[in-house]
């Protein structure tokens, strides 16, 4: 077995094991969705049973399984109920391709740097991404704004 193949193998070891950390710690926190009413007209939003920790852990793993990053959401409510301030999403870079109802990270301006919405419309150099509750779009944005790709929304309890 040549130098290659090791390394291959070692990584298919590691890819291996992140994914059973990963069930495994779904598996130890009970993980029954349940839903909670936000308080809020936006409707309601996912909860878990896993403990802030862990949902970021868990973000974590996936997001060093797809080469992503982590973050946590300003609560502004646009994106409720998919996504809110106790939730933490996995963004992977942007592989290009594009489609009307992906949810995408881009920049705006120097006042909201990063923005997480929906594309509503889209053509071959802009996109119009819009919150699930904003009553009006951003209006369109260059392809080359999107800064990457939501995989993964991981949920905390309260």
């Amino acid at each position: 077995m040549n130098a290659q193949n090791k390394q291959l193998l070692k990584l298919a070891g590691a890819a291996f094991f992140v994914a059973l950390v990963c069930v495994w710690l779904v598996f130890i926190s009970g993980c029954k969705p349940v839903v909670r009413n936000t308080g809020t007209e936006k409707g309601l939003a996912p909860v878990s049973n896993l403990t802030r920790e862990q949902a970021e852990s868990t973000a974590r793993l996936i997001a060093l399984m797809h080469n992503g990053t982590v973050r946590t959401i300003t609560p502004t409510g646009s994106m409720e109920p998919i996504v809110d301030s106790r939730s933490f999403i996995v963004l992977a870079p942007h592989k290009g391709d594009l489609r009307v109802g992906m949810v995408v990270s881009y920049y705006h301006s120097v006042k909201y740097p990063s923005v997480l919405h929906k594309v509503v419309k889209l053509n071959d150099t802009h996109f119009t991404p819009d919150g699930i509750t904003n009553r009006r779009s951003d209006g369109w944005i260059p392809r080359e704004n999107i800064t990457g790709e939501l995989i993964a929304v991981i949920y905390a309890r309260e």
